[in-house]
């Protein structure tokens, strides 16, 4: 009798093995026994996880506005086109 497939990785926060029953798809959470870090699937062959994002601690945006620059042609000044004319 074979045994069954078993997926391993390791874990990038503790270095442990990771193992997994089933076949991960990408972008897939998993979790370190060890450690108790919660990982993404970042590859599927090979297998790599890495630290999962977490949108709830993204505020990159915040304080920042969005802002429409309509006339993007005119950013530079008069600036020479050609890196001889520097």
């Amino acid at each position: 009798m074979s045994s069954p497939v078993m997926y391993k990785a390791r874990c990038p926060n503790c270095g442990s093995t990771v193992r997994l029953e089933q076949k991960p798809e990408l972008e897939s959470l998993v979790f370190c026994p060890e450690c108790d870090e919660t990982l993404e699937v970042v590859s599927v062959n090979p297998l790599r996880l890495d630290w999962a994002y977490d949108d709830e601690d993204d505020d990159s945006d915040e304080g920042f506005v969005d802002y429409d620059d309509e006339d993007d042609d005119d950013d530079y000044g008069d600036l020479p086109q050609d890196r001889d004319d520097w």
